[in-house]
């Protein structure tokens, strides 16, 4: 049997938090302009759902991220975190 590693991304919650602050947005401001819902964008900053890369890329346009290790993280399903970003 093969145990393949699977990633997840997820995002960095202090980031968002900081950018939030910064545009003075609050959680819900946020989920509107990235047309998600409240209670996804709460699930996506607590670290229970990882964002898809539509939503990734929404992100990174809407607050002016272009790097993407700045924004999220890469988590192995063992619960490792990654160094290196892949076509997750």
């Amino acid at each position: 049997m093969s145990h393949s590693k699977r990633l997840r991304v997820f995002v960095r919650q202090d980031r968002i938090a900081r950018e939030m602050v910064r545009r003075n947005m609050s959680q819900n401001g946020l989920a509107r302009a990235m047309h998600v819902s409240p209670g996804y964008m709460s699930q996506l900053l607590r670290g229970a759902r990882s964002p898809s890369p539509d939503l990734r890329e929404r992100l990174q346009q809407f607050l002016h991220m272009d790097d993407f290790d700045r924004l999220f993280r890469i988590e192995s399903n063992d619960g490792s975190a990654e160094g290196f970003r892949s076509d997750v």
